[in-house]
């Protein structure tokens, strides 16, 4: 599917675009997300962080293609495993854009399909809140608490959500993630800019929300856990004998304690058997 023509953004006849270090980027429209066996889950509850493998399936289309029907694209079936997810768009435009990596390519979301768009639905509402929260702490930085409340309360809510405003109750509910994304964006400032997770509004929302910082990050840290070290074998031990039992074993065992002694010490030259020396005596 990778390797199709309508996804291709350079000419072959063009020199030089080989020498980008280039990662493709596509879009998928009338997506749907779901584990190993098939069933549908959303993607921004920590399933990636924890490892366990998601994929998706869809119509994916060229980065450059406006229209999100799915007529002049690719079908595509079982993309991934999904490496992680990420939100774009901040500073620009009403719609966040969402994005999932994999291995060969970045895919930026268009449209759910009729069976995710249920799922989609609650995720679309955080990510467009989290979108409003931090251009709103972008331009002010010592808002208050209320301020916060005026600012969502007056944006409409975009087209796909069921209902008409955004409250309180819409903050609160969504506030883990919200800081969670908050706190991502911060980390990834320019360093004359100015820190937004200390705002004052937003101590006040961790504070009435419980919030705890740093739990997607946590949530990787727990996955990404050494794997138990492999237990080495044990060489077999070297038992203390008298001459009778030595006898017993050495005419019944004799190409096995060969083939050992040779292991043991490669490259070296066995000295014939004497049959007093090599034997520990009790």
């Amino acid at each position: 599917m990778l390797a199709d023509k309508l996804l291709y953004i350079f000419e072959h006849s063009k020199t030089g675009f080989e020498n980008y270090d280039y990662f493709p980027q596509h879009k998928i429209t009338c997506f749907s997300i779901y584990d190993k066996l098939g069933h549908l889950c959303p993607f921004d509850t920590g399933l990636v962080e924890k490892n366990i493998e998601l994929f998706f399936s869809g119509v994916v289309k060229p980065i450059y293609d406006e229209n999100s029907s799915p007529e002049g694209g690719i079908i595509a079936k079982r993309l991934g495993p999904i490496n992680g997810w990420w939100i774009t768009g901040y500073d620009r435009g009403d719609k966040a854009l969402i994005g999932l990596t994999t291995a060969f390519a970045d895919y930026i979301l268009v449209e759910p399909s009729k069976e995710y768009a249920a799922i989609f639905c609650l995720m679309h509402e955080k990510i467009y809140l989290s979108k409003k929260v931090v251009e709103f702490l972008h331009e002010n930085t010592e808002a208050t608490y209320e301020e916060l409340i005026q600012n969502i309360e007056s944006n409409i809510p975009p087209p796909g959500l069921n209902f008409s405003q955004f409250t309180e109750d819409s903050l609160l509910r969504h506030s883990q993630f919200i800081v969670d994304q908050v706190q991502s964006y911060d980390e990834a400032r320019d360093t004359y800019e100015d820190s937004i997770i200390v705002a004052p509004c937003m101590r006040d929302m961790i504070s009435l929300a419980g919030v705890t910082l740093g739990q997607r990050r946590a949530a990787r840290r727990q996955a990404m856990k050494h794997a138990p070290k492999e237990k080495k074998k044990k060489a077999p031990s070297k038992a203390i004998t008298t001459k009778l039992v030595y006898q017993i074993f050495d005419s019944l065992f004799s190409e096995e304690i060969d083939k050992n002694g040779k292991d043991d010490s490669e490259g070296a030259i066995k000295r014939r058997r004497c049959g007093i020396c090599e034997v520990k005596r009790i």
